[in-house]
C-alpha cells in the first residue's frame, strides 16, 4: 500500500483553533489572531483493491459567488485559496495513482462539492 499526500491549496485559521484554547466556536470568534498559510491536502491511498481517494478539503468554486457558505464560521474565521487547478480532481488526473485505478472509492467531508468531478481516471 501507497499513501500520496496531494496539495490542495492553503488555508488560515485563528490561532485558537491551532493552540486548541477555549471551547467550542465562541473562542476562535473571540480570536483575532491568524494564523501563517498552512497547506491543504487530499489523500490518495493505492490498495491492493484500487484507488480509496480522502478529500476533506474546500473547492475553489465556494469561495466566491453563489455557492459561499452563509455559516459563520466559513464566513469569518477561516480563509481559504485554492486555485480550481489545485482541487483534488484536477490533480487526480495526471497523478500516478489514479492511472492505475480499477475501481476505488473516494470518501469527502464536503460530498459532490469538493472538486471530483474533474477527475476521470
Amino acid at each position: 500500500m501507497k499513501v500520496h499526500a496531494i496539495r490542495t491549496g492553503s488555508v488560515r485559521i485563528k490561532t485558537a483553533q491551532i493552540e486548541g484554547r477555549g471551547h467550542g466556536l465562541a473562542s476562535i470568534f473571540a480570536d483575532r489572531n491568524w494564523s501563517g498559510w498552512l497547506p491543504t491536502f487530499a489523500w490518495a491511498i493505492e490498495h491492493d483493491e484500487g484507488v480509496i481517494v480522502v478529500d476533506t478539503g474546500q473547492a475553489a468554486h465556494l469561495l466566491n459567488g453563489h455557492g459561499r457558505s452563509l455559516h459563520p464560521f466559513f464566513r469569518w474565521e477561516v480563509h481559504f485559496r485554492i486555485e480550481p487547478e489545485e482541487e483534488i480532481g484536477p490533480q487526480l488526473r495526471g497523478h500516478r495513482a489514479a492511472r492505475r485505478q480499477t475501481g476505488g472509492a473516494h470518501a469527502s467531508a464536503h460530498g459532490p462539492r469538493c472538486g471530483l468531478g474533474a477527475f476521470s481516471p
